[in-house]
């Protein structure tokens, strides 16, 4: 008779051995290299393929947005003012606000609608990102002056965001073919000066600047570089000032 034996079952417990982290001496020393920055500089020539709108929120639109802010009681809408509108609408070169002529390079555009250009370009070119690109390259002027092209009073049928309804907006404008001296600085250790020219060129043909640019549905601010030289650090910059305008509080108007 054949006899059946039952083995036992093994009481042993796997175990798993843990490889504890190298600390202290036996740990790897590892140094990061950090790279000086090599800060060059450039006048970049440009000129306009498109004409250029400029659209600065005027004083008269920041003080109504600060009087309801404030509870400051204003009083009722009066006639709409074209040509203080228009003037609003433009940025002025800093040091050039006294003049009272309208000499080509007393107006101009924002300094960082060009460099915001740039970056927006950047979604163009393969292997570059934008947030990278935020920090390797900056226009130095404020204000970037328009030379010899003077601004007109333009008139266009707007659509407001909010209600669809049609307005009117009156708002300076530069005809083609108008030109601009960029002063750029560049961080050549992380791109040259040449694709930041290239990188231009392609934020003036798909970009563009100011109202209706092609960023915007549009087709008006484009631009192409056209030369480039080097140049030495400004010595002074000029900045616009954005003092706050004097708020006059009658009796009885205003949070008590």
């Amino acid at each position: 008779m054949a006899v059946q034996t039952a083995r036992k079952k093994s009481t042993k417990k796997k175990t798993t051995k843990k490889v504890a982290k190298k600390t202290g001496k036996d740990a790897e020393n590892k140094t990061i290299e950090i790279i000086k920055p090599d800060w060059v500089y450039y006048i970049i020539h440009i000129i306009g393929l498109s004409p250029l709108i400029t659209h600065r929120f005027g004083a008269a639109a920041q003080r109504k947005i600060l009087d309801n802010q404030m509870n400051v009681s204003r009083p009722k809408r009066g006639l709409r003012e074209p040509i203080q509108e228009y003037m609003e609408s433009l940025y002025v070169v800093p040091g050039r606000e006294k003049w009272k002529d309208n000499k080509p390079g007393k107006f101009g555009l924002a300094g960082h609608a060009f460099k915001q250009a740039c970056v927006g370009a950047a979604r163009y070119v393969e292997g570059l990102n934008m947030t990278y690109a935020r920090g390797c390259f900056f226009v130095e002027d404020d204000v970037v002056g328009i030379e010899n092209m003077t601004p007109y009073n333009r008139q266009d049928v707007v659509r407001l965001p909010s209600s669809k309804s049609a307005d009117i907006r009156f708002r300076g404008c530069f005809p083609a073919e108008w030109e601009a001296n960029i002063v750029m600085s560049i961080d050549k250790s992380i791109i040259d000066e040449i694709s930041v020219f290239n990188l231009l060129y392609r934020a003036g043909m798909s970009v563009g600047v100011g109202d209706w640019r092609p960023s915007c549905n549009g087709m008006m601010g484009r631009f192409e570089p056209v030369s480039m030289k080097h140049t030495k650090a400004p010595k002074k910059r000029l900045f616009s000032r954005n003092e706050a305008f004097p708020i006059i509080y009658k009796k009885g108007s205003g949070r008590k």
